[in-house]
């Protein structure tokens, strides 16, 4: 159920990258943790970062207005989160931890060529 490897890269998504450009791409990958109950990312408007949750229950939901969110997902299996914004020019969406949660994240820049 959980991706198992220790290198981001090595996820089916990257299989066209080549083994300089996997290094390059785990490189950039920092690792971090969310403590139940806490956003790990929460509705600012053009998320920065890309999460990779390796492990833990996360709760997705959409902001709109300050009260009137709701649940659209639950995680509990190895998952990106916030690619959305990749090509979006705004984000309203959330990510709440349920459970002590495992996540890699990268900045969303290195996905576009300069």
């Amino acid at each position: 159920m959980l991706h198992q490897s220790k290198n981001i890269s090595d996820h089916f998504l990257f299989d066209t990258l080549n083994q300089e450009e996997k290094k390059l791409l785990d490189s950039d990958f920092e690792n971090g943790s969310s403590l139940p109950k806490e956003f790990i990312y929460n509705d600012d408007k053009k998320l920065k970062q890309v999460y990779f949750i390796r492990k833990g229950t996360v709760l997705i939901g959409r902001n709109h207005g300050e009260y009137n969110k709701y649940g659209t997902q639950l995680i509990m299996k190895a998952h990106f989160l916030g690619v959305e914004t990749l090509l979006l020019s705004e984000n309203n969406e959330f990510a709440k931890s349920l459970s002590d949660v495992y996540f890699s994240k990268v900045r969303i820049d290195i996905f576009f060529i300069y």
